[in-house]
């Protein structure tokens, strides 16, 4: 049986997630929460809408793959253990190494990026500075991760390891 990996990015909205996942997706499946959003919402329906819905379809999406042998990234914002402890807990990952990607991009910089999305892609700049406030890195998760990676803003790369 062929080993699978797990990516699950980590950032505020506009820190080059999808950017970064579409570019180096490879082989590998990428199951976007906020495509999954976006397919199910109707013109002038709240962003939250189908939360329940989309969260399950997403974490759907995500076992499928795996258990069709492939790796995944997951693209949503992961922003704290709480989100990320979700996703894994209600995974089945026997055989797969869990790797964290995180983009470490300034809150400006995020806010500048998300000005030119349109519609509900756009997240009031409000909301992205409170997520700022609950941002916390993997490091200090209570999980062994496979990697943990932090991609900067300049597209340089570094990789983390636990003490």
């Amino acid at each position: 049986m062929k080993h699978k990996n797990l990516w699950i990015l980590v950032g505020l909205p506009g820190s080059g997630k999808s950017y970064w996942a579409k570019k180096n997706q490879g082989d590998a499946a990428y199951v976007s929460r906020d495509a999954i959003r976006f397919q199910l919402l109707k013109r002038d329906e709240e962003y939250f809408k189908h939360e329940r819905m989309v969260y399950s379809k997403f974490l759907h999406e995500i076992q499928y793959h795996l258990d069709h042998g492939e790796d995944v990234i997951a693209d949503a914002t992961h922003l704290n253990w709480a989100s990320r402890n979700k996703l894994i807990s209600h995974l089945n990952l026997e055989g797969v190494d869990v790797s964290c990607i995180v983009f470490k991009t300034a809150v400006e910089t995020c806010v500048e990026r998300n000005s030119g999305r349109e519609g509900l892609a756009q997240v009031p700049t409000k909301v992205i500075y409170q997520m700022r406030g609950t941002l916390t890195h993997p490091l200090s998760d209570p999980y062994t991760y496979h990697m943990i990676k932090n991609i900067y803003e300049d597209g340089a790369e570094e990789e983390m390891h636990r003490g």
